[in-house]
């Protein structure tokens, strides 16, 4: 189901992905900020470049994850890079590593290391075993059923995370 707009969106997802280019984030985070987004609502970000506290309009409170996953997550071989704020609750967290784990590997970082660590983990990766994630329980972690709306530019698209498949 597409939405009308972010806004519309935004009110009714678990995890609010923003998928944009980086000069596309101001102009989406009006839209954000105009969904009254409540604090049990997580909004990721996976454009580049751009810190957590380009977010900061949307209010201290509001929990945000910065992601930076690789083009191999594409067919869930992927590592992405994840910055946590310190609103993130321990469900909450819980959500996005299962969100993660279906494309693949994760690792925690600080966010000032992000960008290089993203530089350096599209490179190759000579090794491709699992790896095991004692909070998300490993490779294979899965929410059912929960809401997840990827907010992109103009065009928002309302998606289920089911046994680990977006879709």
């Amino acid at each position: 189901t597409i939405a009308s707009d972010n806004t519309a969106a935004a009110q009714k997802g678990d995890l609010i992905l923003v998928c944009v280019r980086p000069e596309v984030v101001d102009t989406v985070l009006p839209d954000l900020k105009a969904a009254n987004l409540r604090t049990d609502q997580v909004v990721i970000s996976v454009a580049a470049g751009i810190p957590l506290r380009t977010y900061q309009p949307l209010g201290d409170g509001q929990p945000l994850v910065r992601a930076l996953p690789n083009p191999p997550s594409q067919v869930g071989q992927g590592i992405a890079p994840l910055v946590f704020s310190s609103t993130v609750t321990p469900e909450q967290r819980q959500k996005v590593l299962a969100l993660f784990s279906a494309l693949g590997e994760w690792v925690e970082v600080e966010e000032a290391y992000l960008n290089a660590i993203t530089s350096l983990s599209s490179a190759t990766r000579s090794d491709s075993s699992p790896k095991s994630h004692p909070v998300a329980s490993g490779q294979g972690a899965t929410m059912t059923d929960s809401p997840v709306r990827i907010v992109a530019g103009n065009r928002c698209h309302n998606s289920s995370v089911t046994n680990g498949m977006i879709g």
